[in-house]
């Protein structure tokens, strides 16, 4: 038995410290740091493939789901805990979450981002909105973002045109160029995803890009099916853009894993999740 991030709730003994079965992660150890000031931007990319109507392994009370299921009931509880942390910082950044939205051009990618990607917490304007109202405008966008069988996996060319959007983050270095590593804050784009890219840029050369580019971005990579050609490439963007990769085939591993991401350690659910499948489910 691990201790992990998220504990269950025995509603007959009113336990809060019952641990839940974790299903043996890939890493032994993760980063934990509750400080928001370290990360200004943070954007949430999950692959919306085809694939992703596959089944997956549900969450209790689910019944039989599909993979993009599992990761609606994970981001509903993540998100919220995102923002919390984030609102704790004294100059918060921006959150914001994309499915695929094309198979073209970064260019054209990047146009139909700006029109589509939904922001979930802007600091010059969502600073006094309520957690119900963050709560409903999450689960429309997620009730919304559905695969379609037929859609490939346009990983590099969507993490390229996220990148360019976001820009770096801020390097901790004043006007003379002295440098104070405690100063730094990222940009962080984290992926889900269930498999390799299928068509348009190499999300390796993207990465290489990133590092090149924006020196002060990190992606981190959850992948959720394990293919072997997937984690190879998967693995690769994170290791070289200084972002982690987690391997989650089932709702705990998933759930911690975009904790972790995240840098929470101290999970927040500010609203009770209703966990309802969407789009036009097979199961």
């Amino acid at each position: 038995f691990v201790n992990t991030l998220q504990k269950s709730h025995n509603e007959s003994s009113n336990d809060y410290f019952t641990h839940m079965i974790s299903y043996g992660v890939t890493k032994s150890a993760y980063r934990c740091n509750d400080d928001p000031s370290s990360v200004k931007d943070t954007t949430f990319l999950i692959d919306t493939s085809g694939s992703m109507l596959g089944a997956g392994l549900c969450p209790p009370g689910m019944g039989r789901c599909s993979r993009m299921d599992v990761a609606r009931w994970a981001l509903r509880r993540v998100v919220p805990a995102v923002i919390h942390q984030t609102e704790q910082s004294g100059d918060p950044g921006k959150i914001t979450m994309t499915g695929f939205v094309g198979l073209n051009t970064t260019s054209n990618v990047d146009a139909e981002l700006n029109r589509r990607d939904v922001v979930f917490y802007d600091p010059a304007e969502d600073a006094n909105r309520s957690d119900q109202e963050t709560a409903d405008q999450l689960n429309d966008q997620l009730m919304d973002m559905c695969p379609e069988w037929w859609h490939t996996t346009p990983l590099g060319i969507h993490i390229d045109a996220l990148a360019d959007d976001m820009g770096d983050g801020e390097s901790g270095c004043n006007a003379e160029g002295v440098c104070d590593p405690d100063k730094r804050r990222i940009n962080r784009i984290t992926v889900l995803s269930d498999g390799e890219n299928m068509n348009g840029k190499s999300p390796i050369g993207v990465a290489q890009y990133i590092k090149e580019t924006y020196p002060n971005m990190v992606v981190n990579v959850i992948d959720v099916a394990g293919t072997a050609r997937g984690v190879r490439e998967l693995q690769s963007i994170a290791s070289i853009t200084g972002g982690e990769y987690y391997k989650a085939d089932n709702p705990d591993e998933l759930l911690n894993a975009f904790y972790h991401s995240s840098g929470i350690c101290d999970p927040y659910i500010p609203i009770n999740p209703v966990d309802t499948k969407g789009c036009a489910s097979r199961y």
